[in-house]
């Protein structure tokens, strides 16, 4: 992929470019380059029925453009998305037309710093409380959460369960990001891009929605 591209630049405010409907659900998705889309869970690669529709900010209205899809890139060693590696690239048919709509998330370096406390942003169409839909319009929302330190959210997640506590449910590859009294929560939106801003004012893709227990339970940030 390259690492961050010359039209992954600073934005003048918290206005979320990037949103993509697709026809699988209405999960979301988090634009890397032109041509392609970054999603939280792999699907088939069967994809000529399928569309996406980028710069969408709400699912009642006929918002955005219409793109279809090429193929899908599943990561390797996907089993479930609490096993990891739960990622996949959608390659475009063609490149998406750049917009003040349509924009790329810019992508992590190697020596980017995330740290624990660190306040970011989480966008999407989920559920607004336990099992409470987004209601019409279902415009697009967002959340600040800060990243929690991974130690911590894997204790938080033995707290009430079966599991030992030698069985790491946190792995090396995961995030997480929210509360430990709960409160605020991407509420499990698959595939929504968790974004952090970096000093240059540019917004870095940190991490995209994998999985959780609930919706803004305590001892159960989102993880990404």
């Amino acid at each position: 992929m390259g690492g961050r591209r010359k039209s992954c630049k600073k934005q003048q405010s918290k206005r979320w470019w990037s949103r993509v409907q697709t026809q699988f659900g209405p999960s979301d998705w988090a634009s890397e380059q032109e041509q392609w889309r970054k999603e939280g869970a792999p699907i088939s690669s069967n994809v000529k029925p399928f569309t996406v529709r980028l710069g969408a900010l709400s699912l009642s209205q006929q918002q955005g453009v219409d793109m279809r899809l090429l193929r899908i890139v599943l990561r390797p060693g996907f089993k479930s998305s609490e096993q990891g590696n739960d990622a996949a690239l959608l390659e475009l048919e063609q490149p998406a037309p750049l917009s003040e709509t349509i924009r790329p998330v810019c992508l992590p370096s190697p020596s980017t710093p995330f740290t624990a406390g660190q306040e970011c942003w989480v966008t999407g169409w989920g559920n607004i409380k336990e099992e409470v839909p987004l209601p019409t319009p279902h415009t697009l929302q967002q959340v600040m959460v800060p990243l929690v330190d991974s130690v911590a959210c894997d204790t938080m997640y033995h707290i009430g369960n079966s599991f030992s506590r030698s069985v790491s449910l946190i792995l090396p590859d995961m995030i997480c990001a929210g509360y430990q009294e709960g409160r605020k929560d991407s509420c499990q939106t698959l595939g929504s891009p968790l974004v952090c801003p970096s000093p240059d004012g540019s917004w870095i893709l940190a991490g995209i929605v994998s999985w959780g227990d609930g919706c803004a339970q305590p001892n159960r940030p989102g993880v990404y």
